[in-house]
């Protein structure tokens, strides 16, 4: 299977809201979606592209639409569903090529350009960071402040305060 199962997708989302809601005991039920394996086949969701038009910024819409993007991924859909553009908190645990990039990029670059704030992209490996960094680069070089982390320096780095997307 691809992916992370079931127990591990639940144990992350409790991890979560430790971390991200600061509730040492995390005994409420998450905020966060869990969807089971079943529901994120990578296949044909039926909805497109278009179906955005007007719920993110022209921007944004313009740049996907441009790089060709005109249907979404069943996880993608799904994450909109549950919120995703409506500033609900969301763990998104899906496979290899599922589409999590592109939902970060919706609910990420979205906030941005509305004004609501900034985004922080994580990956585990210093080569997709770099790899991530130079596709948003790519991108949105021009409609947001994008600048790389991996961690290197033992500085505060306060120059990513300048920065929209890190």
């Amino acid at each position: 299977k691809h992916g992370w199962s079931e127990p591990r997708r639940e144990s992350a989302a409790r991890w979560f809201r430790r971390w991200f809601l600061d509730d040492p005991k995390a005994v409420a039920e998450p905020a966060f979606p869990v969807f089971k394996d079943a529901q994120l086949q990578c296949t044909s969701s039926g909805q497109v592209l278009a179906d955005l038009k007007g719920l993110i910024p022209d921007k944004l819409y313009n740049i996907l639409e441009k790089d060709g993007i005109k249907e979404l991924r069943p996880a993608q859909t799904k994450a909109l569903k549950a919120g995703l553009l409506k500033g609900k908190s969301l763990l998104v645990c899906t496979p290899t090529a599922s589409g999590k990039t592109l939902i970060a990029e919706l609910g990420g670059v979205s906030n941005i350009l509305n004004g609501r704030g900034k985004a922080l992209y994580i990956v585990p490996l210093k080569a997709l960071g770099n790899e991530k960094f130079k596709d948003f680069k790519r991108r949105y070089d021009g409609i947001i402040r994008i600048a790389l982390s991996t961690g290197d320096l033992d500085s505060s780095d306060s120059y990513l305060a300048d920065y929209d997307l890190i």
